[in-house]
């Protein structure tokens, strides 16, 4: 009898102690967004601009070679001033002298809903993580007719301009400047939501849908993309490819804004207040988030 209770007393415990561990890795994972924020501020603060969101092959206006993406630029703010030293911004993300740099584990990339995943699917093995930029209602070129400014992009053949704190014409608490994404489930599978240090799509986010939804368009061969993180479609260019915000908390994701502010945005958010959300002046009058 006394183990009957006692196992029907555990049994009841136990969902009790699952919530408290979920709540704990949720905020865990708005404190490591929280200190983006802070990076971000202190970057803005340093240099006058927030960092780029990524910059690809072509001539840019940026100094120093392209390929890389705005984690590089925010380490020294996020306490990783040793791997910022140890990154040849002379040469690309992919080049040799950079693999220590690009391969280091810091456990701010990663949401303890997820795993610390790391990407190698080929040679050009790098970190994954969860924290990406936001560039708006759009591709990831920012090419499509329905696009309003986003707080970051991608620079291409000396295309593009860094954002600072006045171009914030729709206020900096009403604009989202980072979510999450879901890292791919294997790390050898050649799927790149979550691939932040790599110029391509991975180190990014769109407004197009609300999180959680929809169909992603981006870099996703693997066997298991189909389903995890979440439906996609196979679309190796950049021009076209979107990636949804994407969380494991089961309800929504956390949500970065310009004044650095953290909120859980909802699945159910209206997807116009998630675009509004997603500009930086697009002169709406937005909801709540």
């Amino acid at each position: 009898m006394v183990i009957t209770i006692i196992g029907i007393l555990i049994s009841l415990l136990l969902p009790a102690v699952q919530s408290a561990r979920s709540a704990a890795r949720r905020m865990q994972c708005a404190n490591n967004l929280k200190q983006w924020g802070l990076a971000m501020q202190q970057y803005h603060e340093a240099v006058g601009t927030f960092p780029f969101g990524s910059i690809s092959d072509g001539y840019t206006n940026i100094s120093g070679p392209d390929r890389k993406t705005f984690v590089v630029g925010l380490w020294p703010y996020i306490e990783q001033g040793n791997v910022w030293n140890l990154y040849d911004q002379k040469k690309p993300f992919w080049d040799p002298v950079n693999e220590q740099a690009r391969n280091a584990r810091v456990p701010l990339y990663y949401c303890p809903e997820d795993r610390a995943g790391h990407w190698t699917a080929n040679q050009w093995r790098h970190a994954r993580g969860n924290y990406v930029a936001n560039y708006g209602n759009a591709d990831f070129l920012q090419s499509e007719p329905q696009y309003k400014a986003a707080p970051f992009g991608d620079f291409r053949a000396g295309q593009g301009t860094l954002t600072c704190a006045a171009n914030f014409r729709d206020g900096l608490s009403n604009t989202v400047l980072m979510s999450e994404v879901v890292m791919a489930q294997n790390d050898d599978d050649y799927d790149v939501r979550g691939s932040i240090l790599n110029n391509h799509v991975g180190c990014a986010f769109m407004t197009v849908n609300t999180p959680n939804s929809g169909i992603d368009y981006t870099i996703c061969a693997a066997a298991s993309s189909a389903t995890y993180p979440g439906p996609c479609v196979n679309n190796s260019p950049q021009a076209g490819a979107k990636i949804a915000a994407r969380s494991l908390h089961g309800s929504g994701v956390h949500a970065m804004l310009g004044d650095g502010s953290v909120r859980f945005v909802s699945d159910h958010v209206r997807l116009d207040v998630w675009q509004a959300y997603g500009t930086i002046h697009g002169s709406e009058v937005s909801r709540e988030l």
